[in-house]
């Protein structure tokens, strides 16, 4: 039986590293979210706030 489990560390998968990315349906600006993170476009939070 063959192990499908690798012995290479990711560190991509600690707690607190994983790191996604969307597009904004607004502006097509991408953005990147951490778990837990409120989403929200930072292009348009920055041009609002001007």
């Amino acid at each position: 039986m063959e192990n499908s489990y690798s012995n290479d560390f990711d560190p991509s998968l600690v707690a607190g590293t994983v790191v996604m990315s969307y597009l904004c349906a607004d502006c097509g600006a991408e953005n990147e979210i951490k778990p837990r993170e409120p989403i929200r476009c930072r292009e348009l939070v920055q041009f609002e706030a001007r």
